[in-house]
């Protein structure tokens, strides 16, 4: 189990030496002038560089930016390592960064694009954001990021005024007039199926007239399609393989009152048709959330004890973390976890893996930076959680650390692994975490919880919970989504709770209510779906004992409980433990016990004679409640 989770401190690690995944297929089109693509970093492209320093003026010196391996900007931390360089057919270099927006978002990221012409030239940069559409995010995520499987909106977003009206870019959505012409910030949507994306309408995208052509407009079409590309690799730097990366191609078509043309290199004037995505992949983001450097160093099972001893969580909360780190040890195995992070495994459940386990990386990290914020989530759990654990108040925190983590098991029996999966897929984990807690069923849980504190083993079984005595006996209790059954050999059977109400049982202790209680399966008073006992009445002569379960009985009838009895009421042994002087016919029927109970006064030697059964059922019988022979319940 140890082992287990130490991998997710590995994975960094794996991350560091790994990184491009091979790819034997070339591009599947082909353009008149292939264009070259491959990966750059600043050291072999200087001015490329010092012509960004002083465009975004972010603070190097003239000269020096080829020896960074990244700068900070107002936009994010531009990365100087692994820039694609696509040189299109007029030999022209587009230059695209990767741009760490820092929002931890793998669904949207940022590029940086300069071009530098043939003339030597460098456009001013611009940005290219990619947002993907909250319908396909699942897809995207199981395709492994592939951009050829994205779906949503992409934005250009320019850094500064400029003019260059000789350059009419098709591919930018936009010309180079001015941006007071037109030429500001725009955006459009793909598909997610690597082939056409518009703006605004559906099928047309007008950008321009064109005075020297007449009256008519640029049409649009977008696609991303893969490539491969030379690349360094990441486990030797001097060496080279290949990588699948993505370029965005543009078709485009003038649309004229005499001409029409549909090849993109004829759209006037000639201009570049490609410009290389460098995407934030998943392994970008799990190398830029290592584990807070105070985890670091420490036994990752530590961790969440860390936490609470140092007053960054409730123990409590911290038990239930705990949990999760159990649980992904029982969800993914050793084998399979270490295999997910296999640079070149871009499977669905490797990429499952490497996402949950960045989401927990990203969730501890939370904790740690933000306490405060965790306080408030706690005092949300709080709620729920402290109606498992109201035995537990004025234990220890070691104690409330352990109950937390009990919930956590109990939870997973509910909602089952399913749903933990998705908490540890999901996009917001703390709120997952509340909310699974808010869906238990409370008097089932309650049982499960008390269960487990009694150590009898509780299991799934299929979709239900079987809870057991001991490893290998038969099942005392089942629990099928909302309803319990108690596996009773005595009067009447098994017995099932009603779900919208309390099922109150009596009748005698030893052998039949006393098992019951004993294997955790009620709860003495009010409770909702579940099953009350009166298992723990005070000590004291039989009139104080009385009085107590009298109330107990009165509050069962107030609430309208059902009245579930375990031992046959007409069997005199169940009613009376003193049968001196009293008649077994008064035993022949329900009818005669009735007549017979109710004309009874409680100053009498036949009451002093009833057992605590026997009085309850003259209780009920005296506020006109009747015996049905078939449900063993009294009803009224």
């Amino acid at each position: 189990m140890k082992r287990f989770t130490k991998q997710l401190l590995l994975a960094s690690l794996l991350l560091l030496v790994f990184g491009c995944r091979t790819d034997d297929a070339k591009p599947n089109y082909v353009i008149e002038a292939e264009p070259q693509y491959s990966t750059v970093t600043a050291e072999d492209i200087p001015d490329v560089v010092d012509a960004l320093n002083q465009a975004i003026n972010f603070g190097a010196s003239q000269g020096s930016t080829a020896n960074l391996d990244h700068v900070t900007t107002p936009f994010g931390e531009v990365s100087m390592e692994d820039i694609f360089q696509v040189i299109d057919s007029l030999d022209n270099r587009n230059y695209t960064f990767k741009v760490d927006d820092r929002d931890n978002d793998p669904f949207t990221f940022t590029n940086l694009v300069l071009k530098k012409r043939e003339d030597g030239s460098i456009d001013p940069p611009y940005l290219m954001v990619y947002e993907t559409d909250s319908l396909h995010k699942e897809v995207f995520k199981s395709s492994g990021f592939a951009m050829n499987r994205f779906t949503g909106l992409i934005h250009k977003r320019y850094l500064q005024d400029f003019s260059s009206p000789q350059r009419n870019t098709a591919n930018l959505g936009g010309s180079y007039s001015s941006i007071a012409d037109g030429c500001g910030d725009s955006s459009y949507a793909l598909n997610g199926e690597g082939t056409i994306g518009v703006i605004n309408d559906p099928g047309t995208v007008n950008y321009w007239n064109d005075p020297t052509v007449g009256d008519g407009y640029l049409h649009c079409e977008y696609s991303i399609v893969p490539v491969v590309v030379r690349c360094n690799c990441k486990a030797d730097l001097s060496s080279q393989c290949y990588c699948t990366k993505y370029v965005e191609k543009t078709t485009c078509s003038w649309i004229g009152p005499s001409t029409s043309v549909n090849n993109g290199s004829d759209c006037p004037p000639r201009e570049s048709e490609e410009i290389g995505i460098n995407e934030m992949s998943l392994e970008d983001y799990i190398r830029s959330l290592s584990l807070h450097e105070d985890y670091l160093g420490r036994d990752p099972w530590t961790i969440p004890a860390y936490l609470w001893q140092n007053g960054l969580i409730n123990p409590g909360m911290a038990g239930v973390i705990d949990g999760f780190l159990e649980t992904i040890n029982s969800v993914y195995t050793i084998g399979e976890f270490i295999l997910a992070w296999n640079p070149f495994n871009y499977s669905t459940r490797a990429m499952e893996i490497r996402w949950a386990t960045w989401r927990f990386v990203e969730f501890l990290n939370g904790v740690k930076d933000d306490p405060q914020f965790w306080s408030q989530v706690w005092n949300e759990v709080k709620t729920e959680f402290g109606k498992y654990i109201d035995d537990t108040v004025g234990m220890d925190a070691q104690a409330v650390y352990n109950q937390g983590k009990l919930l956590f098991d109990v939870a997973t029996l509910f909602v089952g692994i399913g749903e933990i999966k998705a908490i540890l897929n999901g996009t917001k984990f703390s709120v997952a975490m509340v909310s699974m807690l808010q869906k238990l069923p409370t008097a089932l849980s309650k049982v499960v919880f008390k269960a487990k504190n009694l150590n009898k083993l509780v299991q799934k079984s299929g979709d239900d919970i079987l809870i057991q005595t001991t490893k290998g006996s038969e099942y005392v209790a089942r629990i099928s989504g909302d309803v319990m059954e108690i596996i009773y050999r005595g009067f009447g059977g098994n017995i099932k709770n009603s779900v919208d109400k309390t099922t109150t049982l009596i009748g005698r202790w030893s052998n039949q209510l006393e098992d019951i209680w004993k294997n955790g399966l009620a709860l003495q008073g009010k409770n909702k779906g579940g099953f009350n006992i009166l298992g723990d009445p005070p000590t004291g002569t039989p009139e104080e004992v009385w009085a107590f379960n009298k109330k107990w009985l009165e509050d069962a009838i107030a609430r309208g409980d059902d009245i579930r009895v375990t031992a046959d009421p007409l069997d005199i042994n169940n009613v009376y433990f003193n049968r001196e002087n009293i008649s077994s016919t008064h035993f022949q029927s329900m009818n005669s016990l009735k007549s017979y109970l109710i004309n009874i006064s409680e100053s009498s030697r036949q009451f002093e004679q009833l057992g605590f059964y026997g009085k309850e059922i003259r209780h009920l019988l005296k506020n006109g409640y009747e015996f049905n022979p078939i449900t063993k319940q009294f009803y009224k």
